[in-house]
Protein backbone atom coordinates (compact mmCIF):
# COMPACT_ATOMS: atom_id res chain seq x y z
CA UNK A 1 0.00 0.00 0.00
CA UNK A 2 1.12 3.24 -0.81
CA UNK A 3 -0.76 5.68 1.39
CA UNK A 4 -1.37 9.53 -0.04
CA UNK A 5 -3.71 9.96 3.11
CA UNK A 6 -2.00 10.95 6.02
CA UNK A 7 0.15 13.88 6.73
CA UNK A 8 2.50 11.98 7.99
CA UNK A 9 6.60 14.07 8.79
CA UNK A 10 8.99 11.82 6.55
CA UNK A 11 10.09 9.56 9.36
CA UNK A 12 13.85 9.92 8.68
CA UNK A 13 13.86 13.77 9.17
CA UNK A 14 13.15 13.11 12.90
CA UNK A 15 16.31 14.43 14.92
CA UNK A 16 16.87 10.98 16.74
CA UNK A 17 20.39 11.39 18.16
CA UNK A 18 19.63 15.14 19.33
CA UNK A 19 16.88 13.88 20.97
CA UNK A 20 18.34 10.71 22.32
CA UNK A 21 21.30 12.81 23.87
CA UNK A 22 18.49 15.01 25.56
CA UNK A 23 16.64 12.03 26.55
CA UNK A 24 19.86 10.51 28.61
CA UNK A 25 20.57 14.00 30.23
CA UNK A 26 17.33 14.43 31.43
CA UNK A 27 16.22 11.27 32.99
CA UNK A 28 19.48 10.87 34.52
CA UNK A 29 18.29 13.92 36.78
CA UNK A 30 15.13 12.96 37.31
CA UNK A 31 13.10 16.32 37.25
CA UNK A 32 11.28 15.44 34.08
CA UNK A 33 9.53 12.61 35.77
CA UNK A 34 8.28 15.20 38.08
CA UNK A 35 4.71 16.78 37.57
CA UNK A 36 4.99 20.63 35.89
CA UNK A 37 2.96 23.50 35.37
CA UNK A 38 0.42 23.90 33.17
CA UNK A 39 1.54 26.74 31.32
CA UNK A 40 4.44 24.53 30.06
CA UNK A 41 8.51 24.84 31.07
CA UNK A 42 10.00 27.75 31.55
CA UNK A 43 12.75 26.98 28.81
CA UNK A 44 10.59 26.07 26.00
CA UNK A 45 7.88 28.90 26.60
CA UNK A 46 10.97 31.21 26.06
CA UNK A 47 11.84 30.03 22.74
CA UNK A 48 8.42 29.77 21.61
CA UNK A 49 7.99 33.60 22.61
CA UNK A 50 10.91 34.39 20.61
CA UNK A 51 9.75 32.55 17.47
CA UNK A 52 6.35 34.31 18.27
CA UNK A 53 8.01 37.60 18.48
CA UNK A 54 9.52 37.32 14.70
CA UNK A 55 6.18 35.60 13.51
CA UNK A 56 4.34 38.54 15.23
CA UNK A 57 6.88 41.55 14.90
CA UNK A 58 6.42 42.27 18.36
CA UNK A 59 8.09 41.35 21.48
CA UNK A 60 5.85 38.10 22.78
CA UNK A 61 6.09 37.45 26.65
CA UNK A 62 7.25 33.96 27.13
CA UNK A 63 4.38 34.36 30.18
CA UNK A 64 1.58 34.50 27.68
CA UNK A 65 2.41 31.57 25.88
CA UNK A 66 0.62 28.50 27.24
CA UNK A 67 2.58 24.84 25.81
CA UNK A 68 -0.15 22.35 24.62
CA UNK A 69 -0.60 18.73 23.78
CA UNK A 70 -0.13 19.23 20.72
CA UNK A 71 -2.16 21.83 18.79
CA UNK A 72 -5.18 19.96 18.71
CA UNK A 73 -5.36 20.26 22.12
CA UNK A 74 -5.54 23.78 22.33
CA UNK A 75 -8.03 23.89 19.15
CA UNK A 76 -10.03 21.61 21.94
CA UNK A 77 -9.66 23.85 24.52
CA UNK A 78 -10.36 27.13 22.55
CA UNK A 79 -13.88 25.35 21.01
CA UNK A 80 -15.38 25.36 24.67
CA UNK A 81 -14.03 28.79 25.71
CA UNK A 82 -15.08 30.82 22.92
CA UNK A 83 -18.29 30.46 22.97
CA UNK A 84 -21.51 28.18 23.50
CA UNK A 85 -22.82 25.05 22.08
CA UNK A 86 -25.13 26.28 19.22
CA UNK A 87 -23.00 29.56 18.81
CA UNK A 88 -21.51 30.24 15.55
CA UNK A 89 -17.60 29.69 14.29
CA UNK A 90 -16.73 30.44 10.85
CA UNK A 91 -14.36 27.85 9.03
CA UNK A 92 -12.77 27.75 5.40
CA UNK A 93 -14.27 26.01 2.96
CA UNK A 94 -13.02 23.25 2.82
CA UNK A 95 -11.74 22.91 6.16
CA UNK A 96 -9.14 20.95 8.12
CA UNK A 97 -11.31 17.54 9.26
CA UNK A 98 -10.18 17.78 12.75
CA UNK A 99 -11.04 21.10 13.43
CA UNK A 100 -14.51 20.14 12.10
CA UNK A 101 -14.41 17.59 14.28
CA UNK A 102 -13.42 19.47 17.43
CA UNK A 103 -16.23 22.50 16.96
CA UNK A 104 -18.83 19.87 16.08
CA UNK A 105 -18.36 17.98 19.56
CA UNK A 106 -18.19 21.32 21.15
CA UNK A 107 -21.12 21.79 19.82
CA UNK A 108 -20.69 24.79 17.75
CA UNK A 109 -21.95 25.17 14.59
CA UNK A 110 -19.85 25.86 10.97
CA UNK A 111 -20.09 28.57 8.93
CA UNK A 112 -18.53 27.73 5.58
CA UNK A 113 -16.59 30.81 4.01
CA UNK A 114 -15.05 29.78 0.55
CA UNK A 115 -11.82 29.41 -0.87
CA UNK A 116 -11.60 30.98 -3.88
CA UNK A 117 -8.48 30.61 -6.50
CA UNK A 118 -6.77 29.44 -3.53
CA UNK A 119 -7.81 32.43 -1.43
CA UNK A 120 -10.15 33.11 1.59
CA UNK A 121 -13.42 34.78 0.33
CA UNK A 122 -12.80 37.80 3.03
CA UNK A 123 -15.49 39.57 1.06
CA UNK A 124 -17.81 36.85 1.50
CA UNK A 125 -17.02 36.91 5.22
CA UNK A 126 -17.77 40.88 5.49
CA UNK A 127 -20.86 40.53 3.70
CA UNK A 128 -22.16 37.65 5.94
CA UNK A 129 -20.97 39.67 9.30
CA UNK A 130 -23.51 42.78 7.83
CA UNK A 131 -26.25 40.32 6.50
CA UNK A 132 -26.23 39.54 10.42
CA UNK A 133 -24.37 36.79 10.87
CA UNK A 134 -24.02 36.00 14.21
CA UNK A 135 -20.03 34.90 13.98
CA UNK A 136 -18.36 34.70 17.45
CA UNK A 137 -14.96 33.24 16.50
CA UNK A 138 -13.08 32.55 12.51
CA UNK A 139 -11.02 29.83 12.42
CA UNK A 140 -8.03 29.87 9.73
CA UNK A 141 -4.83 27.85 8.95
CA UNK A 142 -2.42 30.78 8.37
CA UNK A 143 -0.22 28.85 5.67
CA UNK A 144 -0.64 25.78 3.35
CA UNK A 145 -4.16 25.08 4.45
CA UNK A 146 -5.04 21.49 5.25
CA UNK A 147 -6.56 20.15 2.94
CA UNK A 148 -6.27 23.05 0.00
CA UNK A 149 -2.72 24.82 0.44
CA UNK A 150 -4.18 27.72 0.99
CA UNK A 151 -2.01 30.57 2.61
CA UNK A 152 -3.22 34.34 3.76
CA UNK A 153 -1.45 37.10 2.45
CA UNK A 154 -0.19 40.30 4.61
CA UNK A 155 -3.45 42.21 2.92
CA UNK A 156 -5.38 39.25 3.72
CA UNK A 157 -4.43 38.77 7.08
CA UNK A 158 -5.02 43.18 7.87
CA UNK A 159 -8.41 42.53 5.94
CA UNK A 160 -9.34 39.99 8.93
CA UNK A 161 -7.89 41.91 11.81
CA UNK A 162 -9.50 44.99 11.10
CA UNK A 163 -12.96 42.62 10.51
CA UNK A 164 -12.34 40.78 14.17
CA UNK A 165 -11.61 44.56 15.41
CA UNK A 166 -14.57 46.09 14.19
CA UNK A 167 -17.32 43.13 14.75
CA UNK A 168 -15.90 41.98 18.01
CA UNK A 169 -15.07 38.16 16.85
CA UNK A 170 -12.10 35.97 18.10
CA UNK A 171 -9.42 34.40 15.50
CA UNK A 172 -7.59 31.44 15.81
CA UNK A 173 -4.96 31.27 13.85
CA UNK A 174 -3.69 27.60 13.57
CA UNK A 175 -0.34 27.58 11.57
CA UNK A 176 1.30 23.94 11.75
CA UNK A 177 3.11 24.05 8.28
CA UNK A 178 4.42 27.63 8.56
CA UNK A 179 8.21 26.63 8.31
CA UNK A 180 7.02 24.20 4.99
CA UNK A 181 6.81 27.48 2.34
CA UNK A 182 9.07 26.29 -0.77
CA UNK A 183 8.46 29.63 -2.99
CA UNK A 184 8.24 32.59 -0.60
CA UNK A 185 8.14 33.14 3.40
CA UNK A 186 5.41 32.80 5.09
CA UNK A 187 3.40 36.88 6.05
CA UNK A 188 3.14 37.67 9.17
CA UNK A 189 0.70 36.22 11.63
CA UNK A 190 -2.63 38.27 11.85
CA UNK A 191 -2.02 38.80 15.98
CA UNK A 192 0.57 40.91 14.74
CA UNK A 193 -2.75 43.04 13.88
CA UNK A 194 -4.94 42.42 15.95
CA UNK A 195 -5.12 41.54 19.87
CA UNK A 196 -8.49 39.30 18.97
CA UNK A 197 -6.37 36.84 17.25
CA UNK A 198 -5.17 33.69 19.07
CA UNK A 199 -2.12 32.21 17.79
CA UNK A 200 -1.62 28.60 17.54
CA UNK A 201 1.42 26.22 16.78
CA UNK A 202 3.07 22.73 16.95
CA UNK A 203 6.28 21.07 16.73
CA UNK A 204 4.81 18.30 14.98
CA UNK A 205 5.45 18.88 11.79
CA UNK A 206 8.77 20.42 12.26
CA UNK A 207 10.16 18.19 14.72
CA UNK A 208 8.39 15.06 15.24
CA UNK A 209 4.74 14.65 16.13
CA UNK A 210 5.04 11.76 18.55
CA UNK A 211 6.35 14.07 21.34
CA UNK A 212 2.71 15.99 20.97
CA UNK A 213 4.19 19.43 21.62
CA UNK A 214 2.40 22.55 20.60
CA UNK A 215 1.61 26.18 21.94
CA UNK A 216 -0.97 28.70 22.22
CA UNK A 217 -0.05 32.46 22.54
CA UNK A 218 -3.11 34.44 24.82
CA UNK A 219 -3.49 37.08 26.71
CA UNK A 220 -5.97 38.43 29.60
CA UNK A 221 -9.50 36.32 30.30
CA UNK A 222 -8.73 34.15 27.04
CA UNK A 223 -5.17 33.00 28.86
CA UNK A 224 -6.77 32.45 32.05
CA UNK A 225 -9.45 30.22 30.66
CA UNK A 226 -6.96 28.00 28.26
CA UNK A 227 -5.18 27.46 31.65
CA UNK A 228 -8.18 26.23 33.72
CA UNK A 229 -9.41 24.32 30.65
CA UNK A 230 -5.85 22.46 30.84
CA UNK A 231 -6.04 22.31 34.33
CA UNK A 232 -8.72 20.12 33.93
CA UNK A 233 -8.15 17.78 30.81
CA UNK A 234 -4.21 16.89 31.60
CA UNK A 235 -2.67 19.24 33.89
CA UNK A 236 -0.15 19.64 31.84
CA UNK A 237 1.94 18.31 28.29
CA UNK A 238 4.67 15.47 29.34
CA UNK A 239 7.42 17.56 31.22
CA UNK A 240 9.87 14.36 29.07
CA UNK A 241 8.72 15.62 25.67
CA UNK A 242 8.85 19.56 26.94
CA UNK A 243 12.15 18.97 27.69
CA UNK A 244 13.43 17.27 24.47
CA UNK A 245 12.39 19.92 22.72
CA UNK A 246 13.61 22.98 24.75
CA UNK A 247 16.68 20.94 24.60
CA UNK A 248 17.39 20.47 20.95
CA UNK A 249 15.89 24.48 20.43
CA UNK A 250 18.92 25.14 22.64
CA UNK A 251 20.93 24.21 19.75
CA UNK A 252 21.86 27.72 18.10
CA UNK A 253 20.56 27.53 14.58
CA UNK A 254 19.57 23.67 14.36
CA UNK A 255 16.16 24.78 13.85
CA UNK A 256 16.75 27.48 10.66
CA UNK A 257 19.03 24.84 9.40
CA UNK A 258 16.77 22.05 10.15
CA UNK A 259 13.39 23.46 8.39
CA UNK A 260 15.51 24.35 5.71
CA UNK A 261 16.24 20.68 4.45
CA UNK A 262 12.55 20.13 5.31
CA UNK A 263 12.12 22.56 2.30
CA UNK A 264 14.30 20.98 0.14
CA UNK A 265 13.13 17.80 0.47
CA UNK A 266 9.00 18.26 0.43
CA UNK A 267 9.70 20.69 -2.49
CA UNK A 268 10.91 17.93 -3.95
CA UNK A 269 8.30 15.68 -3.43
CA UNK A 270 5.62 18.04 -4.46
CA UNK A 271 7.25 18.40 -7.61
CA UNK A 272 7.24 14.57 -7.66
CA UNK A 273 3.80 14.56 -7.33
CA UNK A 274 2.83 17.42 -9.77
CA UNK A 275 4.73 16.19 -12.54
CA UNK A 276 3.53 12.68 -12.21
CA UNK A 277 -0.56 14.19 -11.57
CA UNK A 278 0.11 15.88 -15.26
CA UNK A 279 1.52 13.57 -17.23
CA UNK A 280 -1.03 10.90 -16.05
CA UNK A 281 -3.79 12.53 -16.24
CA UNK A 282 -3.88 15.80 -18.27
CA UNK A 283 -6.47 18.04 -18.59
CA UNK A 284 -8.79 15.68 -16.44
CA UNK A 285 -7.43 16.88 -13.69
CA UNK A 286 -7.54 20.05 -11.80
CA UNK A 287 -5.20 21.89 -9.13
CA UNK A 288 -2.64 24.47 -7.92
CA UNK A 289 1.13 23.13 -7.35
CA UNK A 290 1.36 23.09 -3.60
CA UNK A 291 3.48 26.38 -2.46
CA UNK A 292 4.27 24.35 0.91
CA UNK A 293 3.10 22.20 3.50
CA UNK A 294 2.22 18.76 2.17
CA UNK A 295 -1.20 18.10 0.38
CA UNK A 296 -1.86 18.65 -3.00
CA UNK A 297 -5.84 19.36 -3.08
CA UNK A 298 -7.00 18.29 -6.81
CA UNK A 299 -10.50 17.84 -8.74
CA UNK A 300 -10.73 15.31 -11.10
CA UNK A 301 -13.32 15.74 -13.79
CA UNK A 302 -16.18 13.26 -13.94
CA UNK A 303 -15.14 11.46 -11.02
CA UNK A 304 -16.73 10.65 -7.62
CA UNK A 305 -13.83 10.39 -4.94
CA UNK A 306 -15.63 8.83 -2.50
CA UNK A 307 -16.83 5.86 -4.68
CA UNK A 308 -13.48 6.27 -6.18
CA UNK A 309 -11.64 4.95 -2.85
CA UNK A 310 -12.24 1.44 -2.21
CA UNK A 311 -10.96 1.03 -5.93
CA UNK A 312 -7.85 2.86 -4.64
CA UNK A 313 -7.21 0.91 -2.14
CA UNK A 314 -7.76 -2.52 -4.14
CA UNK A 315 -5.12 -0.75 -6.63
CA UNK A 316 -2.97 -0.20 -3.40
CA UNK A 317 -2.75 3.05 -2.88
CA UNK A 318 -4.71 5.81 -0.67
CA UNK A 319 -6.16 9.20 -0.69
CA UNK A 320 -8.26 11.06 1.39
CA UNK A 321 -11.87 12.35 -0.30
CA UNK A 322 -12.94 15.37 -0.78
CA UNK A 323 -16.18 14.67 0.95
CA UNK A 324 -14.24 15.00 4.54
CA UNK A 325 -13.33 18.19 4.00
CA UNK A 326 -17.10 19.52 3.92
CA UNK A 327 -18.56 22.05 5.47
CA UNK A 328 -22.34 21.56 6.06
CA UNK A 329 -23.07 19.42 3.61
CA UNK A 330 -21.22 21.27 0.91
CA UNK A 331 -20.24 18.56 -1.91
CA UNK A 332 -16.84 18.16 -2.46
CA UNK A 333 -17.50 14.94 -4.59
CA UNK A 334 -15.00 14.99 -7.26
CA UNK A 335 -11.94 16.54 -4.88
CA UNK A 336 -9.27 14.20 -3.63
CA UNK A 337 -6.38 15.25 -0.90
CA UNK A 338 -2.98 13.82 -2.06
CA UNK A 339 -0.50 13.89 0.79
CA UNK A 340 3.31 13.92 -0.79
CA UNK A 341 5.12 14.15 2.76
CA UNK A 342 5.80 10.32 3.61
CA UNK A 343 6.72 8.42 -0.16
CA UNK A 344 9.61 9.25 -2.04
CA UNK A 345 9.81 10.52 -5.10
CA UNK A 346 9.82 7.09 -6.87
CA UNK A 347 7.17 5.73 -5.52
CA UNK A 348 5.21 8.93 -5.87
CA UNK A 349 5.11 8.26 -9.70
CA UNK A 350 3.79 4.27 -8.78
CA UNK A 351 1.08 5.78 -6.32
CA UNK A 352 -0.24 8.10 -9.19
CA UNK A 353 0.07 5.13 -11.62
CA UNK A 354 -2.28 2.99 -9.30
CA UNK A 355 -4.77 6.01 -9.08
CA UNK A 356 -5.17 5.93 -12.39
CA UNK A 357 -5.57 2.47 -12.66
CA UNK A 358 -8.58 2.79 -10.08
CA UNK A 359 -9.91 5.49 -12.00
CA UNK A 360 -9.90 3.55 -15.65
CA UNK A 361 -11.70 0.87 -13.36
CA UNK A 362 -14.27 3.37 -11.85
CA UNK A 363 -14.74 4.51 -15.59
CA UNK A 364 -15.23 0.84 -17.05
CA UNK A 365 -17.63 0.53 -14.08
CA UNK A 366 -19.77 3.26 -14.96
CA UNK A 367 -19.86 2.86 -18.56
CA UNK A 368 -20.81 -0.95 -18.49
Amino acid sequence: MLSLAGGLPEQSTFPRELLSAAAVRRLQTGEVLQYSTTEGDEGLRQHIADYESQRQDRVVDPHDVIVTTGSQQALAMLATIIGDPGETIAVPHPCYLGALQTFQAAGLKAHAINIVDGRLDVDGLEADLRGGAPIKALYVVANHGNPDGSRLDDSTNRRLAALADAWGFWIIEDDPYRELWFDTPPALSIAAHTPNAIALGSFSKSVAPGLRVGWLVATGDAYAAVVRSKQSLDLHTSSLSQALIADVLDNTGWFAAHTAQLRVMYASRRDALVDALMSTFGERIRFEPPSGGMFAWAQLHDVDTDALLPLALGAGVCFVPGVEFAVSGSSLSNWLRLSYATVDEEHLGEAVHRLAVAVDRQDAATSA
